[in-house]
């Protein structure tokens, strides 16, 4: 339990961070429904370079957590069809490489540093370093975790910008595909942001929150197997 509160107290800055970004998609989430319902004749106007503007700023509040990708992408699907995957994907992406950058810069390396103080932990993160594509992939397939959480843990645990980057593209191309569908088969804007999700839909999300547990439990556990075996 020492060790436990000894690492909290050394990252505090990094994890005062994530549990902000936890917070603020509750506070602005609404705001952001109530001035799209608003604009709504507004938004179907937008010519090309006013969607390349809107996106522009959808990166920098999703990556520090003003807007859920899961909004984005219901408002995205609905107003522009299947149109919406070449400016959401771009989006999310640059926006969880500025979320990665601004958590690296923020915690200094000091949650690796700070568990690597420790050698069971040591051993474990260099046998999950081994797999980070797909530990990237298996964080961002889970609805479950927020976007700019998953984008602080996976940048301070240590995780390289190239397979982060990709891991990022693939984990959240399902999901990111499923919301766009819903938005599009959606015949009003008040009805798609009050239940967005229904029937077969609320399957598939708990089909991939599924995959991500058990993936992520069995990395770990095997990591923790090969630790054990190594001490």
């Amino acid at each position: 339990m020492k060790e436990i509160f000894k690492i909290l107290r050394a990252n505090g800055a990094s994890l005062g961070f994530a549990l902000g970004l936890t917070a603020l998609p509750l506070i602005f989430s609404g705001t952001a429904s109530v001035l799209v319902l608003q604009n709504e004749a507004t938004l179907r106007a937008f010519d090309w370079s006013q969607w390349l503007l809107f996106y522009a700023l959808t990166v920098i509040t999703m990556a520090f957590a003003l807007t859920p990708t899961t909004l984005i992408a219901l408002i995205s699907g609905y107003l522009l069809g299947w149109k919406a995957i070449f400016f959401i994907v771009p989006s999310y992406l640059l926006a969880s490489v500025l979320c990665y950058f601004t958590a690296q810069k923020l915690d200094h390396g000091n949650f690796t540093n700070s568990l690597r103080e420790h050698p069971q932990a040591r051993l474990i993160l260099d046998r999950l370093q081994h797999q980070e594509l797909q530990l990237v992939i298996l964080t961002k397939l889970s609805p479950v975790l927020p976007f700019a959480v998953s984008n602080i843990l996976l940048a301070i645990a240590g995780a390289r910008l190239r397979p982060f980057f990709w891991g990022a593209a693939i984990g959240m191309l399902p999901r990111t595909l499923l919301v766009i569908y819903v938005g599009i088969q959606a015949n009003q804007l008040e009805a798609l942001l009050a239940d967005p999700f229904s029937g077969w839909q609320q399957w598939i999300i708990l089909g991939l929150i599924i995959i991500s547990v058990l993936g992520l439990s069995r990395m770990i556990s095997k990591a923790i197997t090969q630790t054990h075996e190594n001490l």
